[in-house]
């Protein structure tokens, strides 16, 4: 029998995650897939034992405690983003 609480977030396809581990992978992984980290088997296992190292210290706090985790243990490459708007410039409409 499963001990872990229900949760009611949904993943893809409209099913729920059945248990805070499940949760709490799924944030793991859509975060390193919006951080724009490319999904290989080895950090799928990497996320993985993440959130059962997380695990093994209990459930209270786990999704806060796994994304601090995650941050440390994975590489993330800031990504640039442009500016807004160009950089604003004087100028001169030839009035004397």
């Amino acid at each position: 029998m499963n001990s872990l609480p229900e949760t009611t977030s949904s993943r893809k396809g409209g099913e729920a995650a059945s248990t805070l581990c499940e949760l709490a992978l799924g944030r793991v992984l859509a975060y390193l897939r919006g951080a724009g980290v490319e999904l290989t088997p080895e950090r799928l296992c990497e996320a993985l034992r993440l959130v059962e190292a997380e695990l093994a210290a209990g459930e209270h706090d786990l999704l806060a405690r796994v994304m601090d985790a995650v941050v440390r243990r994975f590489v993330v490459s800031p990504r640039l983003v442009p500016a807004p708007a160009p950089p604003p410039c004087r100028g001169s409409i030839g009035y004397g």
